[in-house]
């Protein structure tokens, strides 16, 4: 299990913020490494990479969620904001016809991959006697809003991949590529769960 610092300033939680904005905001594919190359002219790995990189985005803001949640007192378990969520993620997939059945499912296992992240950590804070933090993050005024533009982001992600992921190439390198840019989690198995919904799309 990898060590895991935790958010030492306020400055440092704002400039992670505003990093994940930013990232957000863009209308294109943020650089990352080359992606390796493929025969198939049916694979746009650009797009693939864009929603490796927003789910690791996500993953990212859970360890911040986290912090809150633990200073708060607070229950990692929030079925009412799961709620919300899937609600605007239904909204969102409507419009652009992505099947409700993909976003229902891929948004539960976002869920569940943001869960185990954050369940490891307090189990990890726990055991070292982890103080308070003196800068987490505000759920409500910090977190939920990047959470809240990263929803509709990825319905456009999941509508842009279904060809791709319909053949066996594309998945190949779907899983691939996300040992490379799903990195915001333990050992694998947050990012395991992340992706689980996609591997027999």
């Amino acid at each position: 299990m990898k060590n895991l610092k935790p958010l030492c300033s306020t400055s440092l939680v704002w400039l992670i913020c505003a990093m994940l904005l930013t990232l957000l905001s863009s209308c294109s594919t943020p650089p990352v490494r080359p992606s390796p190359p493929v025969r198939s002219t049916h694979i746009d790995t650009a797009k693939i990479d864009r929603l490796l990189q927003l789910i690791d985005a996500r993953l990212a803001i859970a360890r911040m969620v986290a912090q809150a949640k633990r200073n708060a007192d607070l229950p990692i378990d929030d079925p009412a904001r799961e709620e919300n969520i899937l609600k605007q993620a239904l909204s969102e997939a409507s419009s652009r016809g992505v099947p409700e059945s993909l976003v229902r499912n891929f948004f539960q296992d976002q869920f569940a991959a943001s869960k185990l992240l954050q369940l490891r950590l307090h189990e990890e804070w726990q055991r070292k006697k982890q103080p308070p933090f003196s800068a987490a993050p505000n759920l409500n005024h910090d977190i939920r809003p990047v959470l809240d533009r990263i929803t509709p982001q990825l319905i456009v992600a999941l509508h842009d991949v279904q060809k791709t992921l319909a053949n066996e190439e594309g998945r190949q390198y779907f899983l691939n590529r996300a040992k490379e840019l799903v990195r915001n989690d333990f050992d694998g198995a947050p990012r395991a769960l992340a992706l689980r919904s996609l591997q027999n799309n």
